[in-house]
């Protein structure tokens, strides 16, 4: 965006400043300049001509022959500009003129007439970039004056990164940016002219209706009539050609110039076209003419300025071609209006119409800029000359933005923030100056925030300290460290047991780690025939069949399974991974756990190894973690449909029940497509007792190797594992150095009720090796403790 600095000295004094200045403290103090553009205008030598005739030249089509009035003397030109008219006022260079360009004016035939100067367009005088007409001045600029006795040769352009304006729609004029300026250098803002809207309170009011005020926040209009098409005044002009928009007529560039000045887009219509004005969506497809005449393929969810039934402009986009203002214009309806910013870029962008005005709209104006564009464009016009009859009331539908804003924070919280000390009496004139008000109240700052600033610019505490540190220089802060207390390292045991999971699976044991989503698929579990009973649900989850939260990882592993066996006939996953358990009326239990599921393709008849490989991986777990031993107990009945009774461990230690692992069996087989062997395994990590740092016992190896021998024992199931093994514990034996429980199985050729459970039994000598009749007689007295026992062997 380009501002003028000329311009801008209509609101702030900016005397004895250098512009270089002025763009370096604005870059650090409000927004970043990209360049300053010195703008030098060719005016030296240029007169006020009035056309006094008009003789068209025969065989051309645009050429015109005209007598120029310069005051003192008459020139005449050939001209072929299409706006020429008896009595139009414009800028004339006598032979002999320099133009911007370095272009010399010289005396010369044209059409076989001599033409002694030109009547010259905005470029020619380096104004602007417009060329296809003769500028035209007021009526009231006297014939024969010097321009540059009425325009300013000098400028310069600031131009202004977009970016950096995004989030401050109020610099979107250049009244926002003389407020900043007027701040930083300590001058005097000259307030706006605007016009009193009170005394037409007693008018009637337009008819006016919003059909959604989410779409369209705010609206205002004001009728006037008796105005006339005139020139708009030549500073009006040439500011607004210098910052790239072309002057047309006074009522235009008015609503052009207001945009400019405060950064409020408005829209004047031709109100002999309009009845009433109704704010609706466009409702069903259709095609919609524009100001520049083009037809626009429009939407049904496109919002639209309706007469009655009829569009009649696109809102805060483009006015419709049918109610534009012509020069036969003399009825007005002055449209001041704040829409969705969504929705205005969702159009404007689809249709490739990115205006001024859009992009305006797009970053939610305050509401306090609609009367305020009304009330200065009266103000405006009446200094142009005109005097128009007010014919309604300020009509409004909507917020107006007058409600106070006030963000309160703790004493001290400014400077806290900053990590600067700064008095409260410098935070209250730095607040002070660019609009805020702030007073002490208790042990509290309250500030009130100006209705020129939008709510998502200012909204909390820090955005006031951002006002403050900026205008107080954040090259003024010292960099200091901050003051900390040093305090011992606080080790996350869980945390770091989460750590060495993760690198004994995936690079030890050849397990690959993923992360899964925290929720169940509904329709997976009804395939594994899975109902988790009660959990947490989400308010707003990503589907209605993924609602629940987790309460067990194993669900999700196998989920996995199919999606990968295509393309592999080994597969091994685990996850780290929290769940969470509903926990009174509200409340929630979230913990961690450890899930690892392996899948092999095959039978079941050959799933041992799988299992004894799990069940291994469970051994490693512990060692690593240093937690201490972990009882394995046969899971006696159906926990879930991947942990049968019969197919599955419980995971103790002491009372607490940790976890479980086991294989599939089953109508849970039925999920995957091929034959497959997959083995589980789930621990509770947080109900572990782990330690940053374990102790660690180192055991000799022994020096002589020692055996082992595995039994399976036949055991009434009914009365359990637990009973078994207090059994076996009454057996001893030199050679005996451990016991170790590996599986059990039920079916299989046993009798009703009865169940195998096999045991490893380790035995070794310290003094020397095992022989044959060591192990022999070993053998011989366990299965005769058996015996004793009525205890059967498979």
């Amino acid at each position: 965006m380009k501002i003028s600095l000329e311009w801008l000295g209509q609101h702030v004094d900016l005397g004895g400043i250098d512009p270089q200045v002025i763009a370096q403290e604005l870059t650090m103090k409000t927004a970043e300049v990209e360049e300053l553009i010195p703008v030098r205008r060719c005016l030296q030598g240029v007169l006020v001509g009035q056309v006094l005739s008009m003789t068209p030249i025969a065989g051309s089509d645009k050429l015109t022959l005209v007598q120029v009035d310069l005051g003192d003397r008459q020139m005449q030109s050939v001209c072929g500009a299409p706006n020429l008219r008896l009595g139009l006022k414009g800028p004339f260079a006598p032979a002999g003129t320099r133009l911007a360009g370095g272009a010399r004016v010289e005396r010369t035939s044209l059409a076989g007439f001599e033409s002694q100067g030109v009547l010259c367009s905005a470029k020619e005088l380096g104004l602007g970039e417009f060329h296809e007409v003769v500028m035209d001045l007021p009526a009231d600029t006297p014939v024969g004056a010097r321009l540059a006795d009425l325009a300013p040769g000098d400028d310069y352009l600031i131009d202004i990164d977009n970016k950096s304006l995004t989030h401050r729609p109020d610099l979107w004029g250049h009244y926002g940016f003389a407020r900043e300026l007027a701040a930083i250098f300590g001058r005097e803002l000259k307030p706006l002219g605007l016009a009193d809207l009170k005394q037409y309170r007693d008018l009637p009011a337009f008819p006016l209706s919003v059909e959604d005020y989410e779409l369209c926040p705010g609206y205002c209009c004001l009728a006037m009539d008796s105005l006339a098409s005139a020139p708009a005044p030549l500073a009006m002009q040439w500011r607004l050609h210098t910052v790239g928009l072309r002057a047309i007529n006074l009522l235009v560039d008015l609503t052009n110039y207001i945009m400019l000045e405060i950064g409020q887009p408005m829209h004047a219509f031709d109100a002999g076209h309009l009845q009433a004005v109704r704010v609706a969506v466009l409702g069903k497809e259709g095609e919609f003419t524009t100001l520049d005449g083009s037809v626009r393929k429009m939407l049904a969810s496109d919002l639209m300025i309706w007469n009655e039934k009829e569009p009649v402009a696109l809102a805060g986009v483009m006015g419709g071609l049918h109610s534009e203002v012509t020069p036969a214009t003399t009825r007005l309806l002055l449209e001041s209006a704040n829409f969705q910013p969504m929705t205005i870029r969702r159009t404007a962008v689809r249709l490739g119409l990115r205006t001024d005005a859009s992009q305006r709209f797009e970053k939610d104006l305050p509401p306090a800029f609609m009367p305020l564009g009304i009330a200065r464009f009266l103000h405006l016009v009446r200094q142009a000359g005109q005097d128009p009859a007010v014919l309604s009331r300020l009509t409004h539908a909507g917020s107006l933005g007058q409600d106070k804003r006030q963000i309160s924070m703790p004493l001290g919280f400014v400077p806290a923030y900053m990590g600067e000390q700064i008095s409260q009496e410098r935070v209250e004139s730095i607040l002070q100056a660019i609009g805020f008000h702030a007073r002490v109240q208790g042990q509290e700052m309250v500030v009130e925030v100006p209705n020129h600033r939008s709510a998502r610019d200012v909204s909390v505490p820090q955005d006031i300290v951002e006002e403050v540190a900026r205008f107080y220089g954040y090259d003024n802060i010292h960099h200091r460290l901050p003051a900390v207390a040093i305090t011992h390292y606080a080790f996350n045991d869980l945390l770091r047991a989460e750590h060495k999971l993760r690198r004994l699976l995936a690079q030890a044991q050849g397990y690959v780690e993923v992360h899964n989503y925290s929720w169940y698929d509904d329709r997976w579990l009804a395939k594994l025939g899975q109902e988790p009973g009660e959990t947490l649900t989400l308010a707003n989850p990503v589907a209605p069949y993924k609602s629940r939260l987790r309460t067990t990882l194993i669900p999700n592993l196998l989920e996995l399974i199919p999606q990968n066996y295509a393309q592999r006939d080994e597969l091994r996953l685990f996850e780290v991974g929290h769940v969470y358990q509903p926990h009174g009326q509200k409340g929630r239990i979230e913990t961690s756990s450890l899930g690892a599921v392996a899948f092999r393709a095959g039978g079941v008849a050959d799933l041992e190894p799988l299992f004894l490989d799990m069940k291994g991986l469970l051994s490693d777990v512990a060692l690593l973690l240093g937690c201490g031993p972990l009882d394995l107990r046969p899971g006696r009945q159906d926990r879930s449909a991947w942990a049968q009774a019969g197919c599955h461990l419980e995971i103790w230690q002491g009372q607490n029940l940790l976890g479980g692992l086991g294989y599939l069996a089953g109508p849970v087989l039925g999920a995957f497509k091929r034959n497959a062997q997959v083995a589980w395994l789930e621990l509770d990590l947080s109900r572990l007792p782990l330690l940053a740092y374990p102790d660690l016992h180192v055991t000799m190896p022994p020096v002589y190797p020692g055996s082992w021998l595995d039994f399976t024992i036949v055991w009434p199931a009914a009365q359990g594992f637990a009973a078994l093994d207090g059994v076996l514990a009454g057996f001893g034996h030199p050679l005996l150095q451990s016991r170790e429980f590996l599986a059990a199985y039920a079916g299989q050729g046993l009798d009703p009720g009865m169940k195998s459970y096999t045991f490893r039994l380790w035995i070794g000598l310290g003094d020397r090796t095992l022989t044959k009749e060591d192990i022999d007689g070993f053998k011989e007295s366990f299965l005769a403790f058996l015996a004793g026992h009525s205890l059967a062997i498979r």
